[in-house]
């Protein structure tokens, strides 16, 4: 029983290691991803979702997120109030889909 439980806990600090990591890496490696409010939780989250893939996959996850977040920057003020819905919506999804929520009900609306 005890060979088990050693094997485990190796194992999740195994995870642990393969998941913090590339985080770490990648924060320091790119700085610029820590200035903004929500780009912490873009971080956290394309950690989460790929940094069993690596250091690669964590950036490119956040590259495209944060390049989905900023888009929506250039809609226009009339768009507000549809972003801040599809944003508390959707937000444990990612800024991907929060794109598509806006656009699918801008498009719906033309």
């Amino acid at each position: 029983m005890r060979n088990r439980r050693v094997g485990h806990t190796r194992q999740a600090s195994l995870n642990f290691v393969r998941r913090v990591l590339p985080a770490l890496l990648l924060v320091a490696a790119f700085p610029v991803y820590s200035g903004d409010d929500y780009k912490p939780e873009i971080i956290d989250r394309c950690i989460y979702h790929m940094g069993e893939f690596g250091v690669d996959a964590v950036d490119m996850c956040v590259r495209a997120e944060v390049a989905e977040a900023e888009s929506l920057t250039a809609y226009p003020k009339s768009a507000s109030a549809i972003i801040a819905r599809c944003t508390e919506q959707m937000k444990s999804e990612g800024w991907a889909k929060i794109k598509a929520c806006v656009d699918k009900i801008i498009g719906a609306k033309e």
